[in-house]
């Protein structure tokens, strides 16, 4: 019997789903967009693996999510309508609904820091599930913003409908007590609390408490908590001695350390304490508990601090088409989002409030199984993670004023996933250094003509522009509050590099005044949210000239041509021999996404099925 098939556009599975095209891949499946025959609705269809189909055990757990979901009486879970074990392939399937939105991971990305009462508005909602779940004794024991989904609502008094993804690796904190299968670990580190680790300890709703205050500082400052999350040399095992040993100072201190403790609300320190003690006894004991204690922090933020404005991506006045396309139950329109926070010397911590580790004692022989285990979960953690990304979720990423990373060399096309999801493409590019921050780049496709176009580095981020003709501008603006400060060239300055300031309104919203440019370019600029992306209008005084621009955590990438003109702009985070980026045509509501991996052997590879990039 055979478990590995890829099924084909038209494919009829288990006799009521017409299959329309792939959406995603995770560590345990793969997942498509299917026709349910019996009524005509679209849904997504959820397959495991060939290599982990064998296992009776993991397909158990697999057709678990649908017995799980069904019993957690809430909206906020994502609803399942059909599983079982095709008769023809022997393959265990899910069928779930077809969410339209993001993933909390890339709303963070696109979004940046929240609004604390967008904050306390989500967390709400996804308490409602949670709550749901723990009391009829679920544990998620893998609650990320990967598993958290904001999805457009059809609702009218709601803006956004929070869901819940992948229970199915949860497990049932009452018949766990019965059976071994309740020691296995489960989780992703950067989220996991620590008796996790353990497997002598009880997973309780606790655990998702845990979680819940690491998320919430996450939307809040679109940072990661933990310092090893964003280091350069970060590991598994660095991370897991932060989250096991090291002091958990207050978030507002915390925050502070990044240059964001105006984004802390008053009160909120307390209540992230409540969470991420590591105790569990000490913690909210589930999350009607904790919902019900975040209702209670005023939300004013600290003395001086500027406040960021209220959400806009997903308002009311926003139309349905500016929101991404129908996106899946764990996949989004945008790639894992990643922190630019950098660690802070280590003499610090000694003058900040700490919380103590539990009393307890325990053996040298249970330290070493944790870091056992850490060490199978780092070679095997597409396994681990279920339907997530592909590594465990750990920025690599270093400090974000360091652009001494050299991003010269050949990459091929790793990902290559074209605005809208509308088709994947292949190829390998090429990338030249004109001098310390600016760049040329060449995309080799599989289909169609090459690409060329230009690129800046600031902080982590890298920003590309192309064109069809050679006028366009590339900038790359870093955003501080009101003021966005940039640098720009195009393809006739040669690598020149300058510099302009712009100023108005918080929030990536409003008009912009040009109030220092080296170009010696005044006149204002327009900045309105378009879906995924953002529109750009340049007023001089003698002519307009429009822009796209993509956020990629502080900093926003924009490329500038004439109304007529077309091309498109990237938007990269850098890591360590990699380029994660989202990138859309000029005038595009719709993002797409690219990951290019650098070929140290200088040999060209290509995956993927070949689509034009145009």
């Amino acid at each position: 019997m055979s478990f590995g098939v890829e099924l084909a556009a038209g494919t009829i599975f288990a006799t009521d789903y017409r299959v329309l095209r792939p959406l995603a891949t995770g560590g345990m499946g793969a997942v498509y967009v299917a026709e349910q025959l019996s009524t005509g609705k679209q849904r997504a269809l959820k397959l495991m693996h060939a290599e982990l189909a064998w296992d009776a055990r993991l397909r158990e757990r697999f057709v678990q999510e649908a017995r799980v979901g069904a019993s957690i009486d809430s909206d906020h879970v994502v609803e399942v309508v059909g599983a079982g074990v095709d008769s023809v392939t022997g393959m265990p399937w899910l069928a779930m609904e077809l969410l339209e939105g993001l993933d909390l991971a890339a709303y963070v990305q696109q979004r940046g820091p929240l609004a604390f009462e967008e904050v306390r508005e989500i967390l709400s909602q996804l308490c409602h599930a949670l709550a749901a779940a723990h009391r009829v004794g679920i544990v998620h024991r893998d609650l990320k913003p990967q598993n958290i989904f904001i999805a457009r609502s059809r609702q009218q008094n709601m803006t956004f409908k929070v869901k819940v993804l992948d229970f199915g690796i949860a497990k049932v904190v009452a018949a766990a007590r019965h059976t071994s299968a309740a020691t296995a670990v489960v989780g992703t580190p950067l989220w996991m609390a620590p008796e996790q680790t353990d497997s002598q300890a009880a997973v309780s709703p606790a655990s998702d408490v845990w979680a819940l205050g690491l998320i919430a500082f996450r939307m809040l400052t679109a940072r990661w908590y933990w310092m090893q999350a964003a280091g350069d040399s970060s590991s598994v095992m660095m991370l897991m001695r932060e989250v096991l040993f090291e002091p958990i100072v207050p978030p507002s201190i915390r925050a502070a350390q990044m240059g964001l403790a105006h984004l802390i609300p008053q009160g909120f320190d307390a209540w992230f304490q409540r969470c991420v003690d590591r105790n569990p006894q000490a913690r909210f004991r589930d999350a009607a508990e904790a919902a019900q204690a975040l209702m209670a922090v005023p939300g004013s933020h600290a003395p001086g601090s500027q406040p960021l404005p209220n959400s806009y991506y997903l308002s009311t006045n926003v139309p349905s088409a500016a929101l991404p396309p129908a996106s899946l139950v764990g996949a989004s329109t945008a790639v894992s989002p990643y922190s630019t926070a950098s660690p802070q010397d280590a003499s610090y911590f000694s003058q900040l409030p700490v919380q103590p580790a539990p009393t307890k004692r325990r053996s040298f022989l249970w330290i070493w199984m944790v870091l056992g285990i850490f060490v199978v979960l780092l070679a095997a953690a597409g396994i681990v993670l279920f339907l997530g990304a592909a590594a465990v979720g750990i920025d690599a990423s270093a400090n974000d004023e360091n652009n001494s990373q050299n991003m010269a060399g050949s990459y091929v096309i790793a990902q290559g996933l074209n605005p809208g999801g509308q088709g994947r493409y292949a190829g390998s590019a090429t990338i030249q250094q004109l001098d310390s921050t600016s760049y040329r780049i060449r995309w080799d496709l599989t289909v169609g003509a090459p690409v060329e176009g230009v690129g800046l580095v600031s902080g982590r981020v890298f920003g590309v522009g192309y064109g069809s003709t050679p006028d366009y501008t590339v900038a790359v603006y870093e955003i501080d509050a009101g003021t966005l400060r940039g640098i720009y060239t195009r393809p006739d300055m040669r690598g020149q590099v300058r510099r302009e300031v712009l100023v108005g309104p918080a929030g990536l919203v409003g008009v912009y005044q040009v109030k220092q440019s080296e170009q010696g370019a005044g006149g204002q600029v327009e900045i309105r949210p378009n879906g995924a992306t953002f529109f750009l209008s340049r007023n001089y005084g003698t002519g307009v000239v429009q822009g796209t621009g993509i956020k990629m955590n502080d900093r926003l990438v924009v490329t500038w041509a004439k109304p007529e003109g077309k091309g498109g702009v990237v938007a990269y985070q850098i890591g360590s021999g990699s380029l994660e980026g989202r990138w859309a045509l000029l005038t595009s509501s719709l993002a797409g996404t690219e990951v290019l991996r650098k070929n140290k052997l200088g040999m060209e590879t290509v995956l993927g099925t070949p689509s034009s990039r145009f």
